[in-house]
């Protein structure tokens, strides 16, 4: 048989072998769980994305909402502060045009008080002594009491003040409050997650790179085979014996198959 015959047959075998990436006849154990592993690994990587973008996303929209709320508490804030100065004012402006009030009250009591004071002197004159101090007590009686009630509402005028502008800075102080409840505690913001955890792949076993190269030699030595003579007219090699009488239409008797080793080198 020519030697370009028996290279042709050997290189059949192995072009056989490297058609197909996982082996002569199909894919092992190992090569199908590496397959589903990366598989696994890739569907791993995009979920790990698509859920590291929602977390984003939704870091996102906490971080503008809460930037609308400091906008809101910082105007709440000048909203406040505005409405207190005013019902400062406004108490105060009350108690002084009530205290303006109980001035000219003073006023019309002391222009009262002389008024009946002449009016009793003159009334008084030619009576004696004792019924002009009769008189003097009645009238400067009601005077003085007058003087004292009105002094009282004033006492009465200035503790409301003092009361109104507490109260007033207390609603602003919770108005305050309540506003900074809505921005006390800034948003939490999600972590990215971690890079996925990719699962290492199988390791081919000795015994099976061995059996694929076994099987790898047997398919190119069926091709060898199947293109070979009955007989090898090569002499002077190594004569091998080989029973095929049970496959084909080879006889039972088999042939003999002569190899020029020398000829290989």
């Amino acid at each position: 048989m020519p030697i370009g015959t028996i290279m042709g047959a050997a290189s059949f075998g192995l072009n056989l072998l490297g058609s197909n990436p996982f082996g002569m006849f199909g894919p092992t154990a190992a090569d199908q769980e590496n397959e589903r592993r990366r598989m696994a690994n890739r569907a791993a990587q995009l979920q790990r994305s698509q859920m590291n973008e929602t977390i984003r996303l939704r870091n996102q929209l906490k971080a503008d909402r809460y930037k609308v709320n400091l906008q809101m508490y910082d105007a709440q804030r000048a909203f406040n502060a505005d409405a207190a100065q005013h019902a400062f004012s406004n108490i105060q402006s009350n108690a002084v045009e009530q205290k303006r009030s109980l001035d000219f009250a003073r006023q019309r009591g002391r222009q009262q008080h002389l008024a009946a004071l002449g009016a009793n002197i003159a009334a008084g004159e030619g009576r004696g002594r004792s019924f002009e101090l009769a008189n003097l007590k009645n009238v400067s009686g009601r005077f003085y009491q007058n003087m004292a009630e009105l002094a009282m509402t004033e006492r009465g005028i200035d503790m409301k003040v003092i009361d109104d502008l507490a109260s007033t800075a207390r609603q602003w102080y919770g108005a305050d409050l309540q506003a900074w409840s809505n921005v006390a505690m800034p948003p939490y913001m999600e972590q990215s997650l971690p890079p996925a955890m990719n699962m290492p792949m199988v390791s081919q076993s000795s015994a099976g790179e061995w059996l694929k190269i076994g099987q790898a030699g047997l398919s190119a030595y069926q091709a060898f085979k199947q293109f070979s003579p009955p007989t090898n007219p090569l002499s002077g090699g190594i004569s091998t014996p080989t029973n095929m009488g049970s496959m084909g239409n080879i006889g039972s008797s088999g042939f003999q198959l002569n190899m020029d080793l020398g000829s290989l080198i």
